[in-house]
Parts: C-alpha cells; structure tokens; sequence
C-alpha cells in the first residue's frame, strides 16, 4: 500500500494558529526597544557630528525666519546654494519655534531616520509569516540602525534621512501596489506624494520618480498597458516638480540650482571617482548588503519576486546615479543612505532563512544570522568622521564677536559653518553661494574635487572684501579660487596674515587675511590721526591674538616683543601711545630710533614706518592699538 508524501504548506501560507494572547504587540514593543538602543548608541558614538554644507541650509533657515527670504547674502542676485527645500523650510519653522537650528537639523534626522526603519518593520510585519515577522524584522532594523551610514547622517544636518524616510514609506505601499492581490489603486496616489515630497527633499530625488515607476513596470513586464496603468504615480510628484520649478525660475531667475553649475560636470574622471566613491561604500557596507543579498535570493525563492524587482530598481538604480555623477566628498557615504533605506526591505528576507522548515526555527541559521546583523558594525572602521566644522565654529564666532558690529565683508572657503557663526556678510569664492562664480567657466572643469573647481580671484577681490578665510584655517592655497587670490598683486601689497586663538571648548590657532589699509578693519588714517590695530602685529608664536572684552586684541609673551611694520605715515614724524590693558608694561622701540623723541616714528623713503612694542615684565600684557598722532615739535 503506497502512501503520498506530506507535502509542507507554502512559507507565505497563513501560520497554524495558536491558542494564547497575541504576542505582535510585545515583539513590536521589544523590536522598538532593541533598534532604540542601538542606534542610540551609534548616535552616541559619533556625536556631535554636523558636515559644513549643513550650516549652508542653516543659514538659509535662519535668513528665511528673519525675514531676508531664502537667501544667503544681501549681495544680489540671490541664488540657490541649498539642494533641499523641504529640508530648509522645516528647520526654519522648527526655529521660528524658539528651536536651536543645530538642534532643529540634529532633531529632524534623528526623526526622519526612526520614521525611515519603522516602515521596514511595518512591511515585514504587514507581509511576512507570524512566526519569523519578530526575527525578519530585527534583522532588517537592527542592521539599518547599526549601520554607520545612517547614524552619521541622522546627525549630519543634510536631507539623507528625511528623503529615506520618504522612500522607506513610498515602498511600502508600493510593495502592496505592484503585488497581483493586495494592490490598491490609491496607493499608486499615497506612492506619488510621498515622492513628491522626495523631490522637495532633495532636487535630484526627481530620480526616485522614474525609478519607482520603473520598477513597477518591470513587476508586470514591459506592456502598453502596464505602462499606462503603473503611470497612476507620476502626476503628483510630476507637479511638486513644476511646481518648484517655477517658483525656482520666478524666485532665482535660473531652471536648477546654483550648486548644479557648480559641481555637474560629465567627465572620465568624474566616473573613476564614481566608482571609486562607489567601491569604498561596498567595502563600508560590505557586511549589509550581503544580507540583502541573501534576503534577495529568499524572497525570490518565496514567491516574492515583484518585490525583489520594484526594490532592487529603485535602490541599484540610484547607486548608479551616483557613480555618473562622481560620488560625493563628504564622510560615511552619505549617498548610500536612500539605496540603503529601500535595501532594508530586502535585508529583512534574510529572517526567512532563519527557518529549517515552515514555521519551524534553526538555531545554528538564528545565530548566523544575528551574528551578520551585529558585524554591520564593522561599517564603523570606514567611516571616520571629518571634525574640522567643531574649530569652524570657534572661528565664526571670533570673528562674530571680535569684528561683527564694523559689519566687515568676509571670503571664507568654508561657506557653511564659519559664515553661519560669523553673521556677516561673505563671498563663497567656490560658487555654490555665488551667482558669477557659479556660472565662471574655468579649464579642467570635471576634473578636480566635485564642488571646489571654481573661482575668480579678480572678482573677489574687487569686492575689497575685509577678511579671506582659506580652507584649512591657515595660509595654504588648497583651492584654484585660493591660488588666483593669492596670484593677484593687489593681495600681497593689501592684505596681511594674522593668527588668532578661537575656543574653547575646541580651541584653534587659525590664520586669516585682514585688509590692511582702506578697510574696516584695517589702519585707520587721517591727516593728524592713524590707529593701528594690534592684531596687525608681524606673526609670532609666542605671542597671541584673542578676544579680551569682546575685542581682537594683541596678548605679548613675557619677555617677548610685537613688531609692526609698513605704517603709512606720509613724510611726518608721528608719537606712538599705546592703549590696552597692558600698556604699561610695554615699552615702544621705532625703527629707525630717535634719540629726541623715544617714542616717535619716522617714515622711511616710501612713507612707511616700522616699530617694535617689548613686554619687559614677567607677565603677558594685552594690547589693543598703537595711536599715533603727528610730532608737534617735528
């Protein structure tokens, strides 16, 4: 008598039922818990984090919520230097609010970023069998909130996590969309205006649009119908398109961005950076997209093909939009972040392989697979975190405090943390702040580091600008913009180097250039008058510039001098006196000496003179200007 095998019920069957409570809202409750902690503590390790473009869409919120509109500067044309209007409008309401903008930015994508996991955790727990939802969906979440990407840009004050949120959400319902039963028409809706909103996140989340409707085509196979039946999503985010397009076109006078003229460039090289950006960022997440790999292969094993296709279009095809464009400077692959928030979906299939047999767990695949999930902390390796922005901000605020009430004009490198902190007026010499730098044409465009090609040192300069902040905070040319300043002659005979000491609590020994003569913040002349700041002191290391009572001004080591040199002076004898809280324990030297007058100084053939100003005490002695009024007896 022969008998018929038992054959196993399908994996996406309905689970056999137990007697006893309902344990899915415990199983939430600990999945919560667990990803909580994890990513709290990823947060935690790299906190405080912020990247400086992030300050660039700060100062647009703050300009936006004092009631200059979105801009950067008063210096017209306005331009738009941010990528991410959603970004900015929710920070600036978050700060009308009362909110701290550092606060407001660290808040949204922390938020966005827990808004971005959860909705992994609702489709595994929408779709998968009872018995594996808790483990499928640990795995997914917990790898994402492991992962170092998406820690560091949910702090990092950029749109990253707020477009995965976003995405997360539109393929969760796209998933049910594109599936044979379960899809609704009005998802097809709910889909259009979650990436709509993705457009308004990020200008070329547009991507998104023609990558989601093309992964829902690909679901049903390339057809006529197909085509115009998945076309339900693209009316919604088609209009928030035109809809920023127009206001962009009527409010900047240009159809894209000003950062696009700046860093769009289609070159050989930009695509070895692309894949170069790209190789590093696999070896980053090595450990993740392993799993979604596997998770792949076990859906596709499932039945759950169509999801495996509209998930990997979206998420591969935004990976190599990446590559074309050259990657990204900033740290911990930022870029990563959308393709791995649309990856979770297919981490979280991996937990279908933690099972031996239908509803039925393996131990040794449970401890394998967590064991995979734990090591997506290797990420953390390759993902050292750039800490420049922190000594950034002391710089802004020295110069805020020390120079902001003389309303000085500032060139600073660093357009993002330095001029949100300083408040004054600034020239970005890079163009993404800029329109005619924007729109500069230069050779070798496409072949340098993505954003910081540009410059016009003739143009910066005509400005007469008071202050030049280089990109490292010292005196080397990094940047083409740096190199035609530093080539144009009207620099080394207008401008000087000093070094001052901004922090704590991140203390930093910077340089700038300060116009020296017909500035604010320079030599003030008049025909019976000069007063020479005592910060405009030759360089020496011994001695520092720092904020006493608000003001720059010159602190002398014991038993150390200042010297000051190329005084304009005319063809006059002029008698030093020196003000400053330490004025009495210095003592003045002119050069050349004048036996008459101990203190006088006396120009040289070109009009110019020189003195020195010696500490004779044992103690450090503040100065803060040389006055010098015309010899009466001369």
């Amino acid at each position: 008598m022969s008998t018929t095998p038992r054959q196993a019920p399908p994996l996406f069957s309905p689970a056999p039922q137990k007697r006893g409570r309902d344990l899915t809202a415990v199983s939430l409750l600990a999945l919560a818990a667990i990803c909580a902690v994890a990513l709290a503590l990823q947060i935690y390790h790299f906190w405080p984090f912020m990247t400086d473009d992030a300050y660039i869409s700060l100062r647009y919120s703050q300009r936006l919520i004092e009631g200059h509109g979105l801009t950067w500067n008063d210096l017209p044309p306005a331009v738009e230097g941010y990528t991410n209007l959603l970004w900015v409008l929710i920070c600036a309401g978050l700060g009308a609010l009362g909110m701290n903008l550092e606060s407001a930015a660290h808040l949204l994508g922390i938020v966005s970023t827990v808004l971005g996991i959860a909705a992994v955790a609702a489709q595994v727990y929408r779709d998968y069998p009872a018995k594996v939802r808790f483990l499928s969906a640990l795995i997914a979440c917990l790898a994402l909130s492991l992962s170092a990407p998406v820690a560091v840009w949910s702090l990092g004050g950029l749109e990253q996590p707020l477009l995965a949120a976003f995405l997360a959400w539109a393929a969760y319902f796209g998933i049910r969309w594109t599936s044979n039963t379960k899809g609704k028409a009005r998802d097809a809706d709910i889909i259009g205006l979650l990436l709509g909103l993705a457009v308004l996140s990020r200008a070329d989340a547009a991507l998104f649009t023609a990558l989601f409707y093309a992964g829902a085509v690909l679901t049903d196979g390339v057809r006529t119908r197909t085509l115009i039946a998945r076309a339900r999503l693209l009316p919604i985010p088609i209009l928030f398109f035109a809809g920023q397009e127009l206001f962009r076109h009527f409010y900047y006078g240009s159809w894209v961005p000003n950062t696009a003229h700046v860093k769009v460039a289609f070159t050989l090289h930009r695509l070895y950076t692309g894949l170069r950006y790209e190789l590093y960022g696999v070896r980053s997440e090595f450990i993740f997209l392993v799993l979604a790999l596997i998770g792949c292969i076990a859906l596709w094993i499932a039945g759950k093909r169509r999801q495996v296709i509209f998930v990997a279009t979206a998420s591969v095809g935004w990976l190599l939009y990446i590559l074309v464009i050259g990657g990204d400077i900033f740290p911990s692959y930022r870029h990563f972040v959308p393709a791995m928030a649309l990856m979770g979906f297919l981490v979280a299939g991996s937990g279908l392989l933690t099972l031996s047999a239908p509803f039925r767990f393996s131990r040794v695949r449970v401890a394998i697979f967590l064991t995979l999930t734990l090591l997506v902390l290797t990420s953390d390796i390759f993902s050292p975190l750039e800490t420049w922005e922190r000594e950034g901000k002391q710089v802004g605020i020295f110069l805020r405090t020390a120079f902001g009430t003389k309303h000085p004009l500032l060139v600073s490198d660093a357009a993002g943390v330095v001029p949100y902190f300083a408040d004054m007026e600034v020239i970005d010499p890079l163009g993404l702040n800029d329109y005619h730098i924007a729109r500069h044409s230069v050779g070798g465009r496409g072949y340098g580091w993505v954003g910081h090609e540009l410059g016009d040192g003739r143009y910066v300069l005509d400005h007469k600008p008071d202050l030049l902040l280089l990109a490292n905070f010292k005196s080397d040319p990094l940047f083409s913009a740096d190199q035609q300043l530093l080539a144009d002659p009207r620099f080394a005979s207008q401008y000087q180097l000093i070094h001052f000491d901004a922090g704590p609590p991140n203390p930093i020994r910077a340089g700038i250039y300060i116009r020296r003569i017909d500035g604010k913040l320079g030599i003030v002349r008049s025909d019976d008058h000069t007063s020479v700041p005592a910060y405009l002191a030759a360089i020496n290391d011994a001695n520092s510039v720092r904020l006493v009572d608000g003001q720059a001004q010159l602190v002398i080591a014991p038993r150390t001098s200042a010297q000051f040199a190329a005084i304009p002076l005319g063809d006059k004898v002029w008698k030093a006196t020196l003000l400053g809280s330490g004025a009495a324990q210095l003592t003045v030297h002119p050069s050349p000496a004048n036996v008459a007058c101990v203190s006088c100084v006396r120009p040289d053939a070109k009009g110019s003179g020189a003195l020195t100003v010696e500490n004779t005490s044992n103690q450090p002695a503040t100065l803060a200007s040389i006055q010098l009024e015309k010899n009466s007896g001369d």
